[in-house]
């Protein structure tokens, strides 16, 4: 079972640099509006440790388009804890800027999952939207669950 998780965490870090390499052998006047992206692929991991559990936490950003104005990404963040947690979340959205108004206006789907540490497992989509600027978020969010509900005796 953890190599499993081992095998998950590595083929996530790689993804960047395989949509990356993907983009960049691809980039031409027809894909970019500006001479250089602006966004490139991220791979974030995170550890934590306290008295009760401990954390792991991969998160991947790769652009997929983009120009001077606007980014279409994937988003993925997966963790897992001490007590056998696991979590994973995928996603796909997409940003504008409106430079007359300073706002970037931007909807997003996620797929997400969580594997507890008594073997229950949530699944649910995330659909949401969203409005950014310097001072201000503003998100509206929906879920719709995939799991069936369970009775507990």
């Amino acid at each position: 079972m953890k190599k499993f998780y081992l095998h998950k965490l590595v083929f996530l870090g790689i993804l960047p640099v395989v949509f990356g390499g993907a983009i960049a052998a691809s980039s031409s006047k027809h894909v970019y509006q500006c001479s250089t992206p602006k966004w490139t692929p991220e791979t974030r991991l995170r550890f934590a440790t306290g008295k009760q559990r401990s954390l792991g936490q991969i998160d991947i950003f790769a652009p997929l388009t983009q120009n001077d104005d606007s980014l279409f990404f994937l988003d993925l963040r997966f963790w897992r804890d001490t007590k056998s947690n696991t979590e994973g979340n995928y996603g796909l959205a997409y940003r504008k800027l409106d430079a007359s108004l300073e706002w970037i206006w931007g909807g997003y789907a996620f797929f997400d999952n969580r594997l507890t540490e008594h073997h229950n497992m949530f699944q649910q989509a995330t659909l949401g939207v969203e409005a950014l600027s310097e001072l201000w978020d503003v998100r509206l969010n929906t879920y719709v669950p995939f799991s069936t509900s369970k009775k507990i005796h």
